[in-house]
Parts: structure tokens; C-alpha cells; sequence
């Protein structure tokens, strides 16, 4: 009988299996199709690398980073302690945001529509935006945080909650209602994950954080644009380390039970808060984001405005072909890196030096990356003196 069934197996048995529902498969699914768009599309990515005898000025920086100026540091814990005061609110309210929002994320088209819109838009340009009505200021921070990190929240923790076993629910006595439902069976089997996932997004938001200081926001990051900016290599090799080291002892320093003392540590630096100008708000949203043809209702100006739209098309292709070279490429290296930090790989020290790598890897602020690659393409911005951002007319 088995040997009839193992040279006869099941109709359908290991036949299409692509075609399942499971959400591994889907993901499955999703994963390929992205690897083989990003092959098809590879010959039209611009991949040519100008060399222009940039090893120089990248051997100071490694130099930097070897040796670092620890002594050269000026008050380098008000900077980290910003930096997390930043990240621990701005996920905080994002939380607070994203979290309602999630409960209807799959019920409503209009908050799929807007927290897509808010999320797709890069910290550093809510930042920019912000700038405008509350200055350099923490609440320009925490705006620049809150607002895409609530989309984002709204939208993994729906569907992490979706994810949930559903016979827990179905076990409830008849009558019981949607509330009783969501705390007492959907909300504790789901809890772990959501908190895996807040603990990630706070690391993400130190990172983060750490961009912001690129705007002149008082965060590790101006300190560390700043001694890059002018040359101090020595000084951002430092600056550098103690962020990997920020990043590496944080379940140590982030654990739960430490949460309120941060929240409140954070307050306190964060202080003093702005005024905020209601009538400048209200401008702001009011005025300053739409087109300007628009509120005078000039409809033929309107009109030459959006005949614009389609001259970004290419910038608008290049952005999204770089996403999905970018998130293939990520895969990819991945799926090399991964033994790093599992555990059945290797022994205690190798497990170390490669988390420690992770760490750097995931770390290192992406406006960072692109000054070393654009290092390689225009050597001038390189040198001390340049300023964001960096490009190849200068």
C-alpha cells in the first residue's frame, strides 16, 4: 500500500503548488515575481561606475574609523540622548496614531489610501516640510516620525492582527461582541508579534533620528554631517561607533521596564517645547501644499501644472526601478549574510564578529552610504567643505 502511494501520490499532490492561499505561499509568490522584474529590468538601470581616484580621501575616512578622536567629542551623550528622545516618542506616536487606524485598515479604502500616501513619503522630507511651521524644534522631529511611522503601523499591525487564529475567536459563547472578540482572543494571540515588531520599528527610528540631524535637527546626525562636512574623519569615525554601540546594547538599555524612564528622560530633553501658531498651522495646511493655481482658481494655470506631471516620468521610473534593484539586491545579500546570526552556524566568536557586522550594516545612516558612493562618481564632494546634497555638477 505505501509503495502504491509513493509511486502513485495524491492528483494535484506537489502540482501547482504556487497556487496555494497560505501566506507563506504568497509570499513565495510576491518574492519571485519581484526577482524576476528586477532581472527583466536590469538592462535598463543605469549600473556604470566613473572611478575618478577617490582612495584617498576614502582611506582618511577608514583611518578615521580605525583610530577613532574619542577626546575630540563635544557632549557626546546630550546628542545620543536626543537622538533616542526623538525615536522613542516619535514611535510612540506613531503607535498611538497607527494603532486605531489599523482596526480599520482592511474596512476602509480611504485609510488604505492615506496611510499609503503619508508613508510613502521619506522622514527627511516631512522633516523639511515641518521645518516651515514649527522650525528646529523637537516637535518638527516628531511630526517628521509620527505621521509616515502611523501609516506604516497602521498597516503591518493590521496585518499581523488579520494573521491571527481565528477558532480562539469562533470559541467565544454566541452574542459576544467585537470588542470582547479583539481583547480577550485576537489582541493576546497577536501581542508578541506586535511587540517584535514596535521593538524593530524603534530601531529604525534611531536611525532615523539620526538623519534628521542632516537638517540641522540637534541630533547625533548634525554632529556626525558636521565632522564629515569638514573633513574631521577621526571625529565621525567616533561619532559612528558610539551610534553601532547605541544600536548593539539596545536590549540592554530598551528594555520594557526601562521604557518609562526613557519616555520620561526624553521629555525632559526635548524641553523646551515651541508655541505652536495655529493661524501659521492652519496656512500650512490650508495654503502652502497645494498649488498655488489651484486656491486662486486659475484653471488654465492649473492646467499648465499638471502638463508638468508627466515630464517626472523618468525620474519617476528611475525612483522605482532603484527601489526594486535596491529590495532584490537586499534579498540577496540576505540570504548570504544570514548565517551570521543564526545560531547553528559557527561558533560564539564568529557569531559575535558577524552580528556585530549586521549592526553596521543596518546601521549606517543611508545618506552616509551615498556620500561613499558618491565618492566614487565626483571626488570633490569628498573633500571638506561640501554640502548636502551631494552631486556630480559641482
Amino acid at each position: 500500500m505505501s509503495e502504491t502511494l509513493s509511486r502513485h501520490p495524491h492528483p494535484g499532490h506537489g502540482r501547482h503548488w504556487w497556487r496555494g492561499d497560505s501566506t507563506g505561499l504568497k509570499l513565495a509568490r510576491h518574492t519571485l515575481a519581484l526577482v524576476a522584474l528586477a532581472v527583466l529590468l536590469v538592462p535598463f538601470a543605469d549600473l556604470a561606475i566613473h572611478t575618478r581616484e577617490p582612495w584617498a580621501e576614502l582611506g582618511r575616512m577608514a583611518l578615521g574609523m580605525a583610530w577613532p578622536a574619542w577626546g575630540s567629542l563635544e557632549s557626546p551623550l546630550t546628542a545620543i540622548g536626543l537622538t533616542v528622545a526623538v525615536a522613542i516618542w516619535g514611535t510612540l506616536a506613531g503607535v498611538v496614531l497607527g494603532f486605531p487606524l489599523a482596526l480599520l485598515f482592511a474596512r476602509s479604502r480611504l485609510v488604505r489610501a492615506g496611510c499609503a500616501f503619508v508613508r510613502a513619503i521619506h522622514e527627511l522630507f516631512w522633516a523639511l516640510l515641518f521645518l516651515q511651521v514649527f522650525g528646529l524644534s523637537a516637535l518638527t522631529a516628531l511630526a517628521a516620525l509620527a505621521i509616515p511611522y502611523a501609516g506604516i503601523f497602521a498597516k503591518v499591525y493590521a496585518e499581523i492582527l488579520e494573521q491571527a487564529p481565528r477558532a480562539p475567536r469562533d470559541a467565544l459563547p454566541p452574542g459576544s461582541g467585537r470588542l470582547s472578540r479583539f481583547v480577550y482572543t485576537e489582541l493576546p494571540l497577536a501581542w508578541a508579534q506586535l511587540v517584535a515588531y514596535t521593538r524593530y520599528r524603534f530601531e529604525c527610528a534611531l536611525r532615523a533620528s539620526v538623519l534628521l540631524g542632516f537638517v540641522g535637527l540637534p541630533t547625533l546626525g548634525f554632529h556626525l554631517e558636521t565632522a564629515f562636512r569638514e573633513g574631521r574623519y577621526h571625529e565621525a569615525g567616533a561619532l559612528l561607533w558610539l551610534f553601532y554601540l547605541l544600536i548593539a546594547s539596545l536590549p540592554w538599555w530598551g528594555h520594557r521596564r526601562l521604557v518609562p524612564v526613557l519616555l520620561a528622560g526624553g521629555a525632559w530633553l526635548l524641553a523646551p517645547w515651541p508655541s505652536v501658531d495655529g493661524a501659521l498651522l492652519w496656512r500650512f495646511v490650508s495654503e502652502d501644499i497645494w498649488p498655488p493655481a489651484l486656491l486662486a482658481g486659475d484653471w488654465a494655470g492649473l492646467a499648465a501644472w499638471l502638463s508638468r506631471i508627466p515630464a517626472l516620468g523618468p525620474a519617476i521610473g528611475n525612483t522605482l526601478l532603484l527601489g526594486l534593484l535596491g529590495t532584490v539586491g537586499a534579498l540577496a545579500v540576505a540570504l548570504l549574510l544570514w548565517p551570521l546570526a543564526s545560531r547553528h552556524f559557527g561558533n560564539r566568536a564568529s557569531r559575535l564578529a558577524g552580528r556585530g557586522l549586521l549592526v553596521a550594516l543596518r546601521s549606517t545612516p543611508e545618506l552616509m552610504l551615498a556620500f561613499l558612493s558618491c565618492c566614487c562618481s565626483a571626488p570633490r564632494c569628498c573633500r571638506p567643505g561640501w554640502r548636502w546634497p551631494c552631486t556630480t555638477g559641482r
